[in-house]
């Protein structure tokens, strides 16, 4: 359950790979007693720049660089970093300027979706591609007030168009928006009827190329971003047949109680012989991200699955925060002897879930090491556990 990277190495226990924190080295010309120095101060440094150090009250920077900054930094920088996480399309909770777990798991989605090393750490890679609209919202120009002058320093606003995330076989207003926007950047989608289908499909795929975007198809925050229309992971909507990444009419997720899928049926549909990484299964299983690259995927997939069932609301990459969901979404805890398929098992530590596959927690269906640094999606027995449940019959 840990992140391979060089910068920190996280323990299996800790919760979404979120809690431990490796002692970032001290690089850099001014000598190793200067840097000694500065963490007396209680600053840390990390590649050559200023780290705030958790509780520190110490902020500084380094040459024109934002300070890196990772869990437990706190202060200015960090509510900079949250508020430019949160314009991006990632929710890193309150903007309170405390680099917490939820802060944490934000960063490391944002990594996963630029192609940046997902090790949660906030350096200069990952401080340029949050600042490249110039450390504001991208928006949409603002119809009636022209386009893109200087602007006399007026404030950026959030687009007032909104949607989830949108992908093929999708059907409603957040499509025909899609459609609208595709076609007024000079791709053509078909008839803007709000279906998302292949025509649609095609010209989505020409503007994320066009766009140096991730060609997966999808309409998530990034596309939204780049089309100038606020992102809002609430209004998702899912299409039925959400097995094979496409399909027919349309499904909101939730609320809890409706459930328009068989979560253990889809899950084994990624058990495959031979396994591939979990990692590669980005694209092919509904709403997994793999934001935790080979490692870290467990609660990822937990919540992908359940989440095209219609069974959760919002997706999670932390167990603690997954944990906390399902609570507030009125799942509740049953003897494990009581677990039944489609409830979710979470190991004592809070550093692992998986998917109940049968009748007692015989056995679950999860991203799972298969070696070390290296997840997969397999079914295998399951062992004594907390289990949460929540009744859907109708």
């Amino acid at each position: 359950m840990s992140y391979g990277h060089s910068a920190e190495r996280e323990s299996a226990h800790h919760p979404g790979g979120g809690a431990g924190h490796g002692q970032a080295a001290a690089h850099g010309g001014g000598g190793g007693a200067s840097a000694l120095r500065a963490q007396a101060r209680g600053v840390d440094f990390h590649a050559g720049q200023a780290l705030l150090a958790p509780g520190g009250a110490v902020q500084l920077k380094a040459a024109a660089h934002d300070p890196v900054l990772r869990r437990g930094s706190r202060g200015q920088a960090v509510v900079k970093l949250q508020k430019l996480l949160a314009q991006h399309g990632n929710s890193p909770g309150p903007i309170d300027g405390d680099f917490g777990p939820k802060t944490l798991a934000a960063v490391r989605h944002f990594q996963a979706g630029h192609h940046l090393g997902v090790d949660g750490i906030v350096g200069p890679k990952t401080w340029g591609a949050l600042e490249r609209s110039g450390g504001g919202p991208t928006v949409a120009p603002n119809p009636g007030h022209g386009g893109g002058g200087a602007g006399g320093g007026g404030h950026t606003q959030k687009p007032s168009e909104s949607a989830g995330l949108v992908r093929m076989g999708c059907q409603g207003s957040q499509v025909e928006l899609l459609q609208r926007k595709l076609k007024a950047q000079g791709f053509s989608p078909g008839s803007i009827d709000g279906d998302f289908g292949p025509k649609t499909l095609s010209a989505l795929k020409g503007f994320q190329r066009r766009h140096h975007l991730e060609v997966d198809g999808i309409a998530g925050s990034q596309t939204w971003k780049a089309l100038g229309v606020h992102y809002d992971a609430g209004l998702t909507k899912l299409p039925a047949n959400a097995g094979g990444g496409a399909g027919g009419g349309e499904t909101k997720p939730g609320p809890p109680g409706k459930s328009s899928g068989d979560p253990v049926a889809l899950a084994r549909r990624f058990c495959l012989n031979p396994p591939r990484s979990s990692q590669s299964m980005r694209g092919v299983i509904p709403n997994f991200t793999a934001a935790g690259g080979q490692t870290n995927n467990c609660a990822d997939f937990v919540s992908a699955i359940l989440e095209s069932c219609g069974r959760v609301r919002g997706h999670h990459i932390n167990v603690v925060e997954f944990e906390g969901a399902l609570k507030a979404q009125g799942w509740h805890q049953v003897p494990y002897a009581q677990a039944k398929p489609g409830d979710v098992w979470i190991n004592y530590s809070r550093g692992h879930t998986q998917l109940v596959a049968s009748s007692g927690a015989a056995t679950c269906i999860g991203s799972n090491n298969d070696r070390p640094g290296h997840q997969v999606i397999n079914e295998r027995p399951g062992y004594p556990a907390v289990i949460y449940h929540r009744d859907f019959r109708s």
